[in-house]
């Protein structure tokens, strides 16, 4: 029945005195096409949406705690969202074992620790976690923290368009003595492509990272105990996006164009079909009473 109705409306559209609808219809499709083509041509380059808040890190020890402490976080985009914490600390002689705890609140993923390192990972609920080891005391600089979370989604690091967006964690700790260092990492592309248009100013930057540094405090008076939110910039991704921007207004233009140009073509097709119609009924009544 569809099929059908289709078919007598195609017929009626090929009359003669249709023929004048052809441009409009043209002007129409002209329109949809460039219309589609523009959207197409349009960059994806707006600023990340919102991130979730940061997790709060509160390193904690039981038994005799060092002496100084120097927490590593990394937080980094591979396939996913990764963050990388490692510590090393100064420890009195003769002491053999550290059991640690690290409270992660606020914390959205997952726990993507290699099972090797034998850490326990408790839920509280409320998207907080107890990470807790007992580890053997290693001389400072080396390593005797080390645990890593991970994000699928809804992460604290997301890059979209020519803008990537952070937010770095707070790290507390009961050791009051210390160094806080945080850094920012992004795989398959370097930071030097990107210039920081809000945040703090990293301590050191290179090609692969942005670094910042702070001493270690056990209250939140101290710079670890704020996040560091980032925002970065491409200024080769944004001169790409003007570039589309500049074709993308061309063909919205054309589009635009052939819009306007329907109504004219619309109305002079409708006069074209009624002078024809007119003009058919003159020569019907003229054969008529000849």
């Amino acid at each position: 029945m569809a099929l059908t109705g289709l078919r007598r409306r195609w017929r009626a559209f090929r009359l003669p005195e249709n023929r004048g609808f052809r441009t409009p219809l043209l002007l129409a499709v002209l329109t949809v096409v460039f219309f589609v083509v523009g959207m197409i041509l349009l960059p994806a380059s707006g600023l990340p949406v919102q991130l979730p808040p940061s997790p709060t890190l509160d390193v904690t020890f039981q038994g005799r705690p060092p002496q100084q402490l120097s927490v590593l976080s990394f937080l980094k985009q591979t396939g996913s969202t990764e963050l990388i914490v490692e510590a090393s600390g100064r420890f009195r002689p003769g002491q053999a074992q550290v059991r640690w705890t690290v409270g992660a609140d606020g914390f959205t993923g997952t726990n993507c620790t290699p099972r090797t390192q034998r850490i326990s990972f408790v839920s509280l609920g409320d998207d907080n976690y107890n990470i807790t080891a007992e580890s053997p005391v290693r001389p400072f600089g080396t390593f005797f923290l080390t645990f890593q979370l991970c994000w699928q989604a809804h992460s604290p690091l997301v890059v979209s368009g020519s803008y990537l967006r952070a937010n770095l964690p707070i790290i507390l700790s009961t050791v009051a003595t210390g160094t806080v260092t945080r850094s920012l990492e992004l795989s398959g592309t370097s930071l030097s492509d990107y210039s920081l248009v809000s945040g703090l100013s990293p301590t050191r930057v290179s090609l692969q990272s942005w670094t910042w540094s702070s001493s270690l405090a056990g209250d939140f008076g101290s710079p670890a105990s704020t996040s560091i939110p980032v925002i970065g910039s491409s200024i080769a991704g944004i001169q790409s996006d003007n570039d589309h921007y500049l074709w993308a207004g061309i063909v919205f233009g054309v589009a635009g164009g052939a819009f306007v140009a329907i109504f004219p073509a619309l109305l002079d097709a409708a006069d074209r079909r009624k002078a024809a119609i007119a003009a058919a009924r003159h020569d019907h009544a003229h054969d008529d009473t000849g």
